[in-house]
């Protein structure tokens, strides 16, 4: 059972179900309500969304460790779990049934809501997973670029799922909170695509000499790990600078509580992460790197109800 959870990234899942449910209570929720609308789904309907969003990501990341076997032996072998405690064939039936599961509940709420086309999406997604696992993530930036995309993907479904929101910005009365709306998700999800992105970079650069013993092309490979610092650098200022927009915002707003918060948990750890990459070639220096951007990320998700819960004036 262990195993299998580990395989799976129950953290990892927790998270994302914690970050689709903190969007649709803390941010969507109020923001419709200031213009007296409704949510489309039940909580039920929208728990299965959350489920089904859980299982392909699941999914997705069984069949990213069973085509990364040979790296995985190479940078991690203590850790592998496929052909040792899970059988190959095992993690590809659980792949499957997952991803079929996943499909069948997100056909099910997209039929329900009388929009079929939103059944598309999660296939394309499922589909872009396989991808990434068997050859995306080998190419240069391509891999990255994808792992921001994908990350990007729950807060989507919530987007998606919530047709009220595609009703209102039809309607002349209010549209305005529709705009809203995607202009503070198109915010948060920009966000997040950075700080996967950033995530992505570091972890290649970790893993650097089983990538290259399988001929990957990542950028500490094509470029070196120079270049590669001077790219996690980048990333790290660009999402202090969006965050310290925010942050004028919550300043001017008397809102000192959030704004500490991203200071201290995500901006410092970055900041940290990115000077300990920086300034070291030890390996120690890019896995301290990688936890710390991993554990910004998290503070990231609980920032919604802490901005919900302290608006400030």
């Amino acid at each position: 059972m262990i195993s299998f959870l580990k395989l799976i990234r129950l953290p990892n899942l927790i998270l994302i179900a914690a970050l689709q449910y903190f969007i649709r209570q803390f941010l969507l929720f109020p923001m419709l309500a200031s213009y007296g609308l409704l949510s489309t789904l039940t909580n039920n309907q929208f728990y299965l969304l959350m489920l089904a969003t859980t299982l392909i990501a699941a999914a997705g990341y069984i069949i990213n460790d069973y085509f990364d076997l040979r790296i995985d032996y190479l940078n991690k072998p203590e850790k592998v779990i496929i052909g040792r405690s899970i059988k190959r064939r095992v993690a590809m039936a659980l792949h499957v049934v997952f991803s079929l599961i996943g499909l069948v509940i997100f056909t099910y709420l997209a039929i329900h809501l009388k929009v079929a086309v939103l059944a598309i999406i999660p296939a394309l997604v499922v589909g872009l997973l396989w991808f990434y696992s068997t050859d995306y993530k080998r190419q240069l930036l391509v891999g990255n670029f994808v792992a921001g995309i994908l990350a990007v993907f729950p807060i989507l479904f919530v987007v998606l799922f919530e047709t009220s929101i595609f009703k209102a910005y039809y309607s002349v009365d209010q549209q305005m909170i529709a705009v809203l709306i995607f202009k503070v998700l198109g915010y948060f999800s920009f966000v997040v695509f950075l700080m996967a992105l950033l995530i992505s970079i570091i972890k290649d650069y970790n893993e650097v000499q089983g990538d290259a013993a399988i001929n990957c092309k990542t950028m500490p490979i094509v470029f070196g790990l120079k270049v590669t610092k001077v790219v996690v650098v980048i990333l790290v200022l660009a999402i202090c600078y969006v965050l310290f927009y925010i942050q004028n915002l919550q300043y001017a707003n008397h809102a000192y509580v959030p704004l500490m918060f991203i200071l201290l948990g995500i901006q410092v750890p970055l900041l940290t992460a990115m000077f300990a990459l920086l300034f070291s070639n030890e390996t120690y220096a890019g896995i301290w790197s990688h936890r710390l951007a991993m554990f910004a990320m998290v503070v990231g998700v609980f920032a919604i109800p802490v901005l919900n819960f302290f608006p400030g004036n």
